[in-house]
């Protein structure tokens, strides 16, 4: 059985940049295409495609390892964790 290439996808067969590497022709032809642009509207569109990637927008993330650091401290203020120095914890990975 014979893999049939997806006709929009060509493998580029010269050294490219990685982000190049695994694109289909069609995102390879807007990049040219917004070089073309002046800074201003790359920049526009740059910022557009990473808001576009967001799952959480960045104070939550923020927040979000606020708490996880919060959770921690409390649980050494409990005394729920055990603390160890690193040279012995290191010490005592290497001596397995």
């Amino acid at each position: 059985m014979v893999a049939r290439l997806d006709a929009a996808f060509v493998p580029c067969l010269r050294p490219c940049p990685v982000y190049i590497f695994c694109m289909t022709n069609e995102a390879k032809i807007l990049i040219e295409k917004a070089k073309s642009l002046s800074a201003a509207e790359r920049e526009d569109i740059l910022d557009a495609m990473l808001a576009s990637l967001k799952r959480m927008p960045d104070g939550d993330v923020d927040q979000a390892w606020r708490d996880v650091i919060d959770d921690r401290l409390a649980a050494l203020d409990r005394g729920d964790v055990e603390l160890f120095d690193a040279d012995d914890a290191i010490a005592s990975l290497r001596d397995k």
